[in-house]
């Protein structure tokens, strides 16, 4: 934890394992962590941001090495997050810390590297596979539509983001834009 006025690192958390991913709530009364679940099986933790202490464990059982890259709030109750284990998972924490509220499974057993939500329907994600990007519809809990976005490329999507009218991607090569009209 940082002192705004003197720039000072005044609290450092301990979480035993690597950190991959950190996200503040929106209301900023609480961040999310994803850690590499190598050393501490429960990778996804939520944290106190005044007190600086964790107030909850998101999830049960997970795989050593099913870390968590990604998280994304869409709600100061509701939380997206991805990773290692193939998986992107929606959490209600008004309902349950140990079992998601939905359940979205890479059809290939691939990475999950990244995802955005438009907070709706719809959730875009980026795999270890090949410039692959997919389409998801929350409604179905199914791919919607896969994107090769990085043709002829061996690249994972390491970061993308959406809006109704382009797909923005990060693979290795380069930065790739989709037209969706």
């Amino acid at each position: 934890m940082w002192n705004k006025t003197s720039d000072e690192c005044t609290q450092s958390l301990a979480v035993q394992d690597r950190v991959w991913s950190i996200q503040i709530s929106p209301c900023q009364l609480y961040f999310a962590s994803g850690t590499s679940c190598i050393t501490n099986r429960q990778p996804l933790k939520l944290w106190d941001i005044q007190s600086g202490k964790m107030t909850g464990i998101l999830g049960q059982n997970y795989r050593k090495g099913a870390g968590i890259l990604d998280i994304q709030w869409e709600t100061p109750s509701t939380l997206l997050a991805c990773g290692y284990d193939s998986f992107i998972r929606l959490w209600d924490t008004r309902i349950s810390y140990q079992t998601p509220a939905l359940t979205f499974e890479e059809p290939d057993n691939y990475t999950f590297y990244c995802m955005q939500s438009d907070n709706k329907y719809l959730i875009a994600s980026g795999s270890s596979n090949c410039g692959m990007a997919r389409l998801w519809d929350k409604r179905r809990v199914n791919v919607m539509q896969n994107i090769y976005v990085g043709r002829n490329s061996w690249s994972p999507v390491y970061s993308l983001q959406f809006n109704t009218i382009h797909l923005y991607a990060a693979l290795s090569n380069g930065l790739h834009v989709l037209n969706f009209i």
